[in-house]
């Protein structure tokens, strides 16, 4: 079988957002041109990260240690600690879901700058202030932003990622400003 390559404006709609009234095709979602490792289900409604097979294990294992749980231990324990270990379960796998589920706080690329423009930047020295101190901003080169304060780039998920806390393999993604309490509530 042969392929056909695609045509210099299939390849150019693919790499940059284009309007809708300035083209004759239909226009691509974000999700669809996403630079990230991320992986989106449901029409990009629901993102997550590339690790998506290890947080389905760890799952499964939760699910695996409170099946025997219930099968070895509760015939022995009164109802309530029953009732009590499956609401556990239940906000557990809650938790995780929320967590894997959730955008960690992705800082958008700046898809647009050339690469000059980008060795310029990367040179400049820019600063923020908060409460009366001078906090320097770090350059991406990878995502071609200067970061906000607290920022880190993620190499597993190749994005930027506010307040990053860790790359959590058990939760397939980042954790950072918008999933941390979700984190939290699955630790505890």
């Amino acid at each position: 079988m042969s392929q056909v390559a695609p045509s210099k404006s299939q390849e150019s709609s693919r790499t940059h957002i284009v309007p809708a009234h300035m083209s004759s095709e239909a226009p691509m979602k974000v999700w669809q041109i996403w630079p990230g490792a991320h992986i989106f289900c449901c029409d990009g409604r629901i993102m997550v990260g590339p690790d998506i097979k290890v947080t389905m294990f760890a799952a499964g294992l939760t699910t695996a240690t409170c099946v025997a749980f219930w099968i070895l231990v509760c015939p022995y324990l009164p109802m309530a600690a029953c009732t009590g270990q499956v609401v556990f379960y239940l906000l557990t796998i809650a938790f995780m879901v929320a967590t894997a589920t959730t955008d960690p706080g992705i800082v958008p690329r700046n898809s647009s700058i050339d690469d000059a423009t980008a060795a310029a930047n990367a040179q400049a020295n820019r600063f923020i202030e908060v409460n009366g101190v001078r906090i320097p901003l770090k350059w991406c080169r990878t995502c071609k932003i200067f970061r906000p304060p607290r920022a880190a780039h993620c190499s597993e998920c190749n994005v930027c990622v506010e307040r990053f806390d860790h790359h959590c393999p058990w939760m397939g993604q980042c954790i950072g400003r918008g999933d941390y309490r979700y984190f939290l509530g699955f630790v505890v």
